[in-house]
């Protein structure tokens, strides 16, 4: 099995093989209903919680596992909002890159190095799909990655507000938004991400759940060290570990540009 493109899910799943499993949710819509100022209050926390990174960058150890097979490689994550994306799939003991990923300007560019071939495509959640597997916004896996629910939600607050089911399991929070294709549960004392999945809009199948760990305070802002990820079309999990991450800093605009060497072919799609 090669490994390809950015988080390697899509051609490690292409390659893989469908296993179509849909498992129970990791997280149930139950418990008392949250009204009021309480809800309001917890809105406001999880939209600063959402809103408080304006860059985002970390070496990650990523281990893929598909029932009995697995690969371990590393990934380079920057991220500078409002969407401004840099990704590259390192081997464990190497430097040269598998493959780069880079996003601005509303266009992704794919360097495969190991097909010898780019791909170039508007930013959109179909392009973040072919590259990953996971249909997205960049807002989603920025908030993904930091156990933060995606900014684009909290555009108008009141609409969120209104929309949002929230109810109380336990000592947490369990937030229901996008007409209950995200749900959340949210650590009360630091209004972080602990678990969420995510279903498909259309189909409403269960698509992704990601479980978060190892809390620690980075730059002054509280973070997960590790994500736990499942994929479910096929079955897929990715462990991984963030390393090294730096938030809030000054990032230079040429971490966001990818020169295409003369030789490869490039597609646009």
């Amino acid at each position: 099995m090669r490994l390809k493109l950015i988080i390697l899910c899509a051609a490690v799943i292409a390659a893989l093989g469908g296993c179509h499993i849909r498992p129970a949710p990791i997280i149930e819509l139950s418990g008392e209903r949250v009204l009021g100022s309480e809800k309001r209050a917890l809105t406001a926390a999880l939209q600063q919680r959402a809103s408080e990174m304006h860059s985002f960058r970390t070496l990650a150890s990523v281990e893929l596992r598909h029932g009995q097979e697995s690969e371990r490689f590393r990934e380079v994550f920057v991220f500078e909002r409002p969407a401004k994306l840099r990704v590259e799939i390192l081997p464990l003991q190497a430097f040269y890159a598998l493959a780069l990923i880079t996003a601005r300007g509303g266009e992704v560019t794919i360097l495969d190095m190991q097909e010898r071939q780019a791909h170039r495509s508007p930013f959109t959640p179909a392009a973040i799909r072919r590259a990953i597997g996971v249909p997205a916004t960049y807002d989603e896996i920025f908030g993904y990655l930091t156990a933060r629910l995606p900014l684009e939600i909290f555009v108008d607050e009141a609409t969120f507000e209104e929309q949002a089911e929230v109810r109380r399991a336990g000592a947490n929070y369990v937030v229901s938004v996008l007409n209950g294709s995200l749900v959340a549960e949210i650590d009360p004392q630091n209004h972080l991400v602990r678990k969420l999945q995510l279903r498909d809009r259309f189909n409403e199948q269960l698509s992704l759940t990601a479980e978060y760990g190892a809390l620690r305070e980075v730059d002054g802002v509280p973070m997960y060290g590790d994500i736990s990820l499942s994929l479910f079309d096929p079955q897929v999990d990715i462990l991984l570990k963030l390393n090294a991450i730096a938030i809030n800093r000054e990032i230079s605009d040429q971490l966001f540009e990818a020169e295409i060497p003369a030789d490869f072919p490039v597609s646009n799609r």
